[in-house]
């Protein structure tokens, strides 16, 4: 098979490649680009921004001007961005209406996720998802609510057979928000019949863009310990903050390399960071690598952890192609990284960054390929080059605390170890049994183990200790007492689907039900991170297992805290509003309260929220982004003094509860 790659059709490189990036428009013309027509129509029975009958998609949102904070399949943790967020600058309560005419398929309320969410199902079977709602139109609200009640809890969803719920092209279906989500935006998706995502700004939603994408970063990694870039054995890298520009310098490696980029997209004037729709790789003029964002399966989004390169704060995409990717729109294969690496001699690379607009970047660089054996020198390239290579020594990896003897540094293929001599390397799955790592245990764990894994994965373990210090820090700032066993776990790169267990190798928790395991961030707080987990019955050892998310330092920590609940309105005053409309949508008649929870230890059990007004249920929404709850009180609720009780647990059940006195009267 050749190296240019298993699938697809080989291209060649497009002509007349642009030096650079395009030059800045004009700003007031740029937002003249931005202005839409803001319609007006009429559907009977319900409220509409835009009621024309029209084959373009109606634009969900009634705003002078349309800017993008992320796009799709941009990066997220773990899963790729399945649609497109609208800016709604930093303001909620715009309408937000139905794309095209159908039926309400799915509404949905978590305090987390999508937040508040609509679906909208149309007669072809394409569907039209919009998140982070602050509120319901009225008729949906209602079935929201009703269906809360009888569950007794916020988190619902509804499903609707065709033409249950009729929705008309342009009508209302709900305020924009922030529900479920960091700061205030309309999260857009389209989906096929079949459940696949599709990129919007291909369906019909796509924005004025005359900014190309910028390749900020190119790094080359060696595979194995026989690789060789510029004379060594480090990851090197090419970078400029404003852009690479085109003919980058040439390159001097031997053996399998692999190549990543880090690029940015930004497509108004707002320069929010958004991901290339299209990244294509040409070797010698023939297509080795294509990624085209068009389509996502959503039950693969979790193959994000095979196209993107994750250290730590570390982000960029991988220039090849992974054997277990499934996305589509990918062509080609690892090409570089494969065997003893390219064949000798000079290489012509090409690399192409585009957006859905069309709009490109371009990088290209020389690849001079030794043959030589290992343990020779690599020959100077043949442009006669002797200066400081502009690929730059590149620090990225995970450094192994130093648990044993002298320090090491683990990438994605790597076990790098500085030596008297230079810097040794051993290949990241070698046999456990051989070259053992001191002080370390070092897991490989196959994907066909059974385990929620797209690939190999290893894990370096070491048991750790907790310092008095830290431990005094700990209780002062988190309410956390009585550490138990701790440890590193460290791995490079982690293609999990989910939590995988994983031996722990200190004691076991003593069994009370507030001790629980936590991972320390890079400000030295500690975040929930689990409990382990017991050995089966019949399993001949005592041996317990970590449910592992990523890389970290854990601790058993026991939280005898419980949650703070807030105090509320001052003085318990709630104000009555007049009736208000916005959109055709009503909004609350009282002042809907904002109370605090917060909890430094565990964090809040969201699912524990529960209150009672005047002694009955009343369903309350959570708002962890924002560590709160949120109260609206019933339309009908009379003047005069009234009393909310709030009830919360955190994740260790540690239980509070509030008295909050309500005096309530015309604003």
């Amino acid at each position: 098979m050749s190296a240019a790659g298993r699938r697809g059709a080989r291209p060649r490189p497009p002509r007349g490649w642009t030096a650079g990036a395009r030059a800045t428009e004009v700003a007031c013309w740029l937002f003249a680009l931005h202005l839409l027509p803001l319609g007006a129509g009429a559907s009977r029975g319900a409220a509409t921004v835009d009621g024309a009958e029209n084959a373009t998609p109606a634009w969900p949102l009634a705003l002078p001007s349309r800017f993008l904070t992320s796009n799709f399949m941009e990066y997220r943790g773990g899963r790729f961005h399945a649609g497109v967020d609208l800016k709604t600058d930093s303001q909620t309560g715009f309408p937000v209406v139905a794309a095209e005419a159908g039926w309400i398929d799915e509404l949905r309320a978590t305090p987390d996720g999508y937040g508040r969410m609509v679906v909208v199902r149309t007669a072809a079977g394409r569907r039209y998802l919009y998140a982070h709602l602050d509120r319901f139109a009225d008729r949906l609200r209602g079935l929201v609510e009703a269906q809360q009640r009888r569950e007794g809890r916020y988190r619902v969803t509804l499903r609707f057979g065709p033409g249950e719920l009729p929705v008309a092209r342009g009508e209302v279906i709900g305020l924009s928000g922030q529900s479920g989500t960091l700061g205030p935006h309309v999260h857009l998706e389209v989906r096929d019949a079949s459940g696949q995502a599709l990129d919007p700004l291909r369906c019909g939603f796509a924005v004025p863009d005359t900014f190309p994408p910028r390749i900020l970063r190119v790094m080359a990694l060696p595979v194995a310990p026989r690789s060789r870039i510029e004379g060594g054995i480090a990851v090197r890298a090419v970078a400029d903050s404003g852009g690479l520009t085109d003919e980058l310098p040439a390159l001097a490696v031997r053996g399998p390399v692999a190549f990543a980029a880090e690029m940015v997209e930004f497509s108004d004037i707002r320069r929010h960071r958004l991901t290339p729709a299209t990244v294509q790789v040409w070797l010698d003029g023939v297509e080795v690598f294509a990624a085209d964002n068009h389509a996502l399966p959503l039950t693969i989004q979790s193959h994000l952890r095979l196209e993107w390169l994750e250290i730590g704060e570390r982000r960029a995409q991988w220039l090849g192609l992974s054997e277990a990717d499934a996305v589509p729109g990918r062509r080609g294969g690892a090409w570089s990284a494969l065997g003893e690496g390219l064949a000798p001699g000079r290489h012509r690379v090409q690399l192409a960054a585009r957006d859905a607009a069309g709009n490109s970047a371009t990088a290209s660089w020389w690849l001079d390929v030794s043959g030589l054996a290992v343990g020779d020198s690599l020959a100077p390239r043949q442009d006669g080059s002797t200066a400081t290579p502009a690929w730059s020594p590149d620090p990225l990896g995970r450094r192994l605390p130093d648990v044993g003897k002298g320090p090491r540094l683990l990438t994605p293929f790597l076990e790098l170890e500085e030596t008297d001599r230079g810097t040794a390397a051993l290949p990241l799955l070698r046999e456990a049994r051989t070259d053992p790592t001191p002080g370390w245990v070092r897991l490989v764990l196959p994907p066909a183990s059974g385990l929620p894994l797209l690939d190999t994965a290893v894990v370096y373990i070491a048991p750790d200790t907790i310092a008095e210090r830290e431990a005094i820090e700990a209780g002062a700032s988190q309410g956390l007492s009585d550490p138990g066993a701790a440890a590193w776990l460290v791995t490079p790169r982690w293609p999990a689907t989910g939590p995988v267990p994983v031996p722990w190798p200190g004691a076991a928790p003593a069994g009370e039900s507030r001790d629980a395991v936590y991972v320390q961030d890079e400000t030295g707080a500690w975040t929930w991170s689990g409990r382990l987990e017991p050995p089966p019955a019949d399993a001949g050892d005592a041996t317990w297992t970590l449910p592992l998310r990523g890389s970290g330092r854990f601790a058993i920590w026991r939280d005898e805290i419980p949650p703070c609940i807030g105090a509320g309105p001052a003085l318990g005053a709630v104000r009555r509003l007049a009736p208000r409309q916005r959109g055709g949508v009503s909004l609350p008649r009282w002042e809907i309260l904002d109370v605090s929870l917060t909890d430094e230890g565990a964090g809040v059990d969201q699912g524990s929220i529960a209150a009672l007004l005047d002694g009955r249920p009343l369903i309350v929404e959570p708002d962890p982004p924002r560590a709160r709850v949120l109260v609206e009180l019933p339309d009908s609720l009379r003047a005069g003094p009234h009393e909310l009780e709030l009830r919360v647990a955190d994740r260790c059940g540690n239980e509070a509860r509030r008295r909050l006195a309500l005096t309530c009267g015309e604003g």
